[in-house]
């Protein structure tokens, strides 16, 4: 009996000890030996996360057995790493199952919608697309952080998600005017926004930017709906900017003149 054959006899019987031993087994054996035996091997080398690289860059059949080494991970960060670091043919068999676990991190899954390659990001958008989708932050930010065809698909969900009126104002957008965009539409009911001009938009975004340092939130908030009723948006957010450092009582410079 050969030495290969010796050693998975000892695997089999469960005798092996030494991780090293296995990931060196792996690394010379060949494709009938590994289908029948590759898995316990994967088993004995994934107790020792230093070789776990080394397999995927040495063992020639490392795919057949990847699943093994992602079945028990739970950090988004090892999974986001391993997702975006192991060679296509490897990655490809666990994209899904790796994807679910970095999606767990949010800003991770925006990462990958914004750094993965299209062989990489093909097989699970969808399961990227909706992690981003729960928040409407990052969904703003997707629309021009990430590569144009991809940012092109996504508003589609986007507009389905959040609606057309939020989705379809912020091109040109900074940020900043992003993030605070994304405030004021998470605290407003959708169909109440519609009724505001686009093109009153940004001076809305820059009167509420000055609410937020002056901590007004709620005066801001209380009259803002009676003035996108009303017609009298840019006159209001005029005021609040023009007026926002003096001194106010009751939160006179939001009150609508």
């Amino acid at each position: 009996m050969g030495l290969v054959d010796t050693v998975l006899e000892l695997c089999i019987s469960h005798k092996l000890q030494t991780p090293r031993l296995a990931y060196d087994t792996g690394r010379k054996m060949w494709l009938p030996k590994f289908s029948l035996f590759g898995h316990l091997l994967a088993e004995k080398v994934k107790t020792q996360p230093e070789l776990i690289l080394s397999a995927e860059v040495s063992w020639k059949y490392f795919s057949r057995v990847a699943h093994i080494f992602i079945a028990e991970c739970k950090d988004p960060e090892i999974a986001h790493a391993r997702a975006s670091g192991w060679k296509l043919e490897n990655y490809k068999p666990v994209a899904r199952q790796l994807a679910s676990i970095v999606s767990e991190d949010i800003n991770l899954a925006y990462d990958v919608g914004a750094k993965f390659p299209d062989e990489r990001f093909e097989p699970i958008k969808d399961i990227i697309y909706e992690r981003v989708l729960s928040d409407l932050r990052l969904s703003l930010f997707a629309l021009s952080g990430w590569n144009s065809e991809r940012s092109s698909e996504f508003s589609s969900y986007a507009v389905q998600k959040w609606g057309e009126v939020i989705v379809d104002r912020v091109e040109g957008f900074t940020k900043r005017e992003k993030i605070i965009w994304s405030d004021i539409s998470n605290e407003m009911d959708v169909k109440v926004l519609e009724g505001l001009p686009i093109s009153e938009t940004k001076i809305v975004i820059e009167a509420y930017g000055f609410a937020l340092q002056n901590r007004a939130e709620d005066y801001f908030f209380k009259n803002f709906k009676t003035v996108i009723q009303d017609g009298n948006v840019k006159p209001w957010a005029e005021h609040i900017i023009n007026h926002f450092e003096e001194p106010a009582i009751g939160g006179d410079t939001y009150r609508i003149a």
